[in-house]
């Protein structure tokens, strides 16, 4: 593994992961236990996007249909949230936008270069920690 190639694969996949367990924990202080785990269930729709955004993966129509499903169950689900907060929402939004990209360039490290599973866990792992 080059140098280039941890930088540009590994480091950003690190970030990511520090991304989504900051801004997680940071929500917390902001939101109700509930309504973060209501908002977590929308994970699966960013990756979604993201996969389809990056070109790795076309979703099908029965995948489309169920992402559907969850936003509208998302939305109803935190529709009158008596402890709403923007900062708390957006900083949600934000580790799940970090949580879905980790999500998308693991998923190419694995498949698109071959990596195994304890490959991309053990140079992952260490960016990880860099940038928490």
């Amino acid at each position: 593994v080059t140098l280039k190639f941890y930088v540009r694969n590994v480091l950003l996949i690190g970030f990511f992961q520090g991304a989504t367990i900051v801004l997680g924990m940071t929500s917390y202080l902001y939101l109700t236990v509930s309504f973060v785990q209501m908002l977590k269930a929308s994970t699966p729709v960013m990756i979604v996007i993201f996969l389809r955004l990056f070109k790795i993966e076309d979703p099908s129509v029965k995948i489309l249909m169920s992402v559907l499903i969850i936003s509208t169950g998302v939305i109803m689900s935190g529709y009158g949230e008596i402890n709403f907060s923007i900062v708390g929402v957006l900083t949600m939004i934000s580790g799940q936008v970090a949580e879905a990209l980790r999500l998308v360039f693991t998923q190419k490290l694995l498949k698109n270069l071959r990596f195994t599973v304890l490959e991309g866990l053990c140079y992952v792992t260490p960016a990880a920690s860099f940038w928490v």
